[in-house]
């Protein structure tokens, strides 16, 4: 034999509907709260450059670059000048974090934002004499020097 439930009186009935989304709400909050990879901070790594590319871990090279690393992970800069150009080094700002094409740190506890500048190769030549006091050439311009 089935038995009828008990008829809830209405104030019965809207505190039990209460105390039921209170109880969702919290468990809802939990999980928001842990689904952040465990407590485990990431922090954001955007790197730029001009006349230069540069890999990330060994990824694909590239000349701008964003993504999240984790609080104390290894990250490895490898940069490439283009044509032409010599690689200056890796700057935070004005400060000089290497002058190495291979830059290796930890992810720090906030977010970076690193520059790898080139410049423009300078060639010294020595044992030519020229007859004028000197030469101007535009930029990109190429002459041959016969001797």
């Amino acid at each position: 034999m089935i038995k009828e439930p008990k008829k809830m009186d209405r104030k019965a009935l809207i505190a039990a509907v209460a105390v039921i989304i209170i109880a969702i709400a919290a468990v809802g909050a939990y999980v928001l709260l842990t689904s952040s990879g465990g407590g485990e901070s990431t922090h954001n790594l955007s790197v730029s450059s001009e006349k230069t590319s540069f890999t990330v871990n060994g990824g694909e090279s590239r000349t701008n670059y964003s993504g999240n690393f984790k609080e104390g992970e290894k990250i490895t800069l490898v940069a490439v000048p283009d044509q032409g150009y010599r690689f200056s080094g890796y700057y935070k700002g004005s400060t000089l974090l290497s002058s190495d094409s291979t830059y290796s740190f930890s992810m720090g506890d906030s977010d970076i934002l690193i520059r790898a500048e080139s410049a423009v190769s300078v060639i010294s030549v020595t044992g030519i004499t020229l007859d004028k006091q000197s030469i101007k050439m535009e930029a990109g311009a190429s002459a041959a020097i016969t001797a």
